[in-house]
């Protein structure tokens, strides 16, 4: 088991050692001979798939209340915290936390090793489309009633965030608090990240207005259907039994993510996002100020948009 809090010190506490130049010093030489500029800054990755969030009650006996942080003596991952906060995911949606899936390949006898890419795709399966045929008459061919799409990560979305920590938050708050809140801030993000990236390529794909003649000729049920509703509020309203719905009855929940109402079967979407999280540590000047820089790839899972409608 690694802590997420535990990786992060490190690079903090490394970052505040780093110089602003390196020097070069050739071989017979005793003393440096030419000295080159560069960042005083460290570099390092977040696995979310085996690293775990900080419980709430921390090593020094404090009460740290955050939304998503862990009872003390229980362990959770950083992709569960990302499921748990994921809207599009309570409505159905798959999150797949992955690595970029590559083989390893020998190249001749002695020309070492080539790394190729292989390809994975997210599918959805329909009912197959069984039709009443008379005897001694060919049947016609269908369409596989499967949608897949591709997980490449050359295409990848990029989300960032960047913090600054001062010396002075540093010094008043104390390093394992900034970065139990930090990492949690960061799970947090991931999971609106992770929902705005499927939500606008649902938007993109220019759904059309929600009607139940439309989700019957999909062959979608109603207890599939969820909704989304955005920052305009559009088609909102409460049920009678004091359920949040949107388009008349379909059972809802607001997103912050974006500005419309989307209707439809999330479990036939879902969004892959690479399990390493890139971060940059830098020391900005010599009182110790810090900047944190993250970089998160995601991908959207929208093999069949026709599942989907708006408010």
């Amino acid at each position: 088991m690694i802590e997420a809090r535990t990786q992060i010190r490190a690079l903090l506490a490394d970052a505040q050692n780093q110089t602003a130049f390196v020097s070069h010093t050739p071989e017979g030489f005793t003393e440096p001979t030419a000295y080159f500029s560069k960042k005083p800054a460290t570099t390092g990755t977040l696995n979310l798939v085996s690293t775990f969030l900080p419980s709430m009650a921390a090593a020094d006996g404090n009460l740290y209340g955050q939304p998503i942080a862990t009872p003390g003596g229980e362990m959770a991952t950083l992709s569960a915290g990302i499921l748990v906060n994921s809207r599009c995911a309570a409505a159905g949606a798959t999150i797949i936390t992955r690595p970029d899936p590559s083989r390893a390949i020998a190249v001749g006898y002695d020309k070492g090793i080539a790394f190729q890419r292989v390809a994975k795709y997210f599918s959805t399966i329909e009912a197959a489309p069984f039709a009443t045929t008379a005897d001694d008459v060919d049947v016609a061919a269908s369409n596989l009633p499967i949608s897949r799409t591709t997980m490449d990560w050359s295409a990848s979305i990029q989300k960032s965030v960047r913090f600054e920590l001062p010396r002075s938050l540093q010094r008043q708050i104390g390093y394992e608090q900034i970065v139990d809140e930090v990492i949690l801030a960061f799970v947090l993000g991931l999971a609106r990240a992770a929902d705005a990236v499927l939500l606008n390529a649902i938007e993109a794909s220019t759904p059309a207005a929600f009607t139940a003649a439309a989700a019957a000729a999909k062959g979608v049920r109603i207890t599939e259907l969820r909704a989304l509703v955005g920052t305009n509020g559009t088609g909102a309203t409460w049920r009678g039994d004091g359920q949040f719905a949107a388009a008349g009855g379909i059972l809802a929940d607001t997103t912050a993510d974006i500005a419309g109402t989307v209707i439809g079967s999330f479990g036939r979407a879902g969004v892959a996002i690479h399990e390493s999280i890139d971060l940059i540590i830098e020391r900005r000047n010599t009182k110790g100020d810090l900047v944190l820089t993250a970089h998160a790839n995601m991908i959207p899972l929208l093999p069949n948009p026709g599942v989907f409608w708006t408010a």
